[in-house]
């Protein structure tokens, strides 16, 4: 935690100036809203962070979920539940043992996983929340650098023959404002890297950053409503640019069952989001929805969560049926991050330590 030294009306003052921009924020970001206005600025944090470029920003004035599905209305995917305990979190095996084999131990969808790399952290603070692998094998790690909402981008190259072995070529970009970290995601359509800025899980006032494959930076903020249901914290995108997200109902209202998936489809362009909710899985994979990520070769799209792994056919992802669901529960009790496909393989982001896994 930063540490100040001033003295006590120093920092009241402080405190007030900044409840006041605050408030200022959230008036005028309601009354560009009521007005139906949309604008852009620019801004940088150059004083900062020297290495970062200034950043477009794009304040959104309509409503980002376009559709949604009424209270009392849900329809649930009746799938099985292979769920791990809602306590799995607070036993997270933290041994060093960089050279972890993930096997079967239960679902409808056998899958293991063995050794791929280390991934190199800066500094041992560092934790890694997401993964993005382009169409030509670049690699993209985003590391939650402390708990103010600061990450850093590190990229890899991913190579087919890599085994036990720790990444030594990499670039890493600049510590910059990006939330959580954790829904990094590339779009294989146009191309880009696009990484929601929620640090305290779903929202419904929230900012999507474009962020530069070379300078690991945003180079594009879009700021956004999507109500009444909240942004999810998960991101990915499938072959032909639709993007997906999703939340898991942790207060039960109106149909919404406790422990379900609400599901969301839908477009991140230049300067606009737009979703709507298609469905919802009645029995999510687990209690900290990780992460999500889409496998080409099959057209799935994942869900990830500690120790197990959900998926389920974009093909169907409005009218899913309980045998579409596909569950996977690994051996082990590690803390998953995410998950990522590149030419058939998918690699498996875990911590402590930081290392991807190939199934």
């Amino acid at each position: 935690m930063r540490e100040f030294t001033m003295r006590k009306h120093e920092k009241r003052s402080i405190f007030k100036n900044s409840i006041l921009v605050f408030l200022l924020q959230v008036l005028l970001t309601f009354i560009v809203l009521a007005l139906g206005l949309s604008f852009t600025t620019w801004s940088t944090d150059q004083g900062q962070h020297p290495k970062l470029n200034r950043v477009k920003i794009i304040n959104q004035h309509q409503n980002a979920l376009t559709s949604y599905i009424k209270l009392g209305n849900f329809h649930f995917v009746n799938n099985r539940d292979y769920a791990e305990p809602n306590n799995y979190s607070l036993h997270y095996n933290q041994t060093f043992n960089p050279y972890r084999h993930l096997n079967f131990a239960g679902g409808n969808q056998r899958m293991n996983f063995k050794p791929y790399a280390r991934l190199k952290n800066l500094d041992s603070e560092h934790n890694p929340q997401s993964i993005a692998i382009t169409n030509h094998g670049t690699l993209y790690v985003t590391h939650r650098v402390d708990n103010r909402g600061e990450i850093q981008i590190i990229r890899y190259h991913i190579t087919e023959k890599r085994h036990h072995l720790q990444f030594t070529n990499y670039a890493a970009g600049p510590v910059f404002k990006g939330g959580h970290g954790q829904s990094l995601a590339y779009n294989p359509k146009t191309h880009k890297l696009w990484m929601l800025t929620n640090e305290e899980g779903a929202s419904f006032m929230t900012s999507i950053q474009e962020i530069g494959k070379k300078s690991l930076n945003p180079i594009k903020q879009i700021n956004f409503i999507m109500y009444p249901y909240p942004m999810g914290d998960v991101l990915t995108f499938d072959k032909h640019g639709n993007a997906y997200t999703c939340t898991r109902t942790f207060n039960p209202r109106g149909g919404a069952n406790m422990g379900s998936l609400k599901l969301y489809k839908g477009k991140i362009s230049h300067n606009q989001v737009q979703f709507h909710m298609v469905q919802g899985i009645r029995n999510a994979p687990g209690l900290i929805m990780q992460n999500m990520g889409y496998d080409p070769k099959h057209n799935r799209i994942y869900f990830v969560t500690d120790g197990e792994l959900m998926s389920a056919p974009t093909k169907y992802f409005n009218h899913l049926r309980p045998n579409d669901i596909k569950a996977t529960k690994l051996t082990g009790h590690y803390e998953f991050e995410d998950i990522a496909f590149y030419h058939g393989h998918g690699y498996l982001l875990l911590h402590y330590p930081s290392e991807l896994l190939i199934n």
